[in-house]
């Protein structure tokens, strides 16, 4: 068991789909983009992650959130909603394993959005949280 399953889990899982490299590239970061990242990118933030204990107070897995971010930059959130749309498919009821750990089990919860303005150039995100059970 890793403190790390989650993080490598989501970032192979983006960047292994096909679809989501035609859009994105490699560009999937953890908790902030470079400066000068070219756009789409998406973000990988670490909101929480409370230990499950049995009886004995042993941990046995993880109950993780996450937070997956899309930025595209312009005046329309649609881009980041596809891209968006296309991780859901992803990673919702997903499981699998990496050399950190495994992941029992991944669902979508809220979404969020919001915009930024970095002098004339606009920024749009979409974001989702996801709760994921790793071991």
């Amino acid at each position: 068991m890793s403190l790390m399953t989650a993080e490598t889990w989501l970032a192979q899982t983006i960047k292994g789909d096909s679809e989501l490299q035609a859009l994105i590239a490699e560009r999937v970061f953890i908790d902030y983009a470079p400066n000068g990242s070219d756009y789409p990118l998406v973000v990988l933030s670490f909101i929480s992650g409370p230990p499950v204990t049995n009886l004995s107070v042993d941990v046995v897995m993880f109950d993780e959130i996450w937070l997956v971010k899309v930025w595209v930059e312009g005046n329309s959130y649609v881009p980041a909603a596809t891209i968006l749309e296309k991780i859901q498919g992803l990673l919702h009821k997903a499981s699998g394993s990496t050399t950190d750990g495994s992941v029992i089990g991944c669902m979508q919860e809220d979404l969020f959005r919001l915009a930024e303005n970095e002098g004339d150039k606009h920024y749009k995100c979409f974001g989702q949280y996801f709760r994921i059970y790793t071991q």
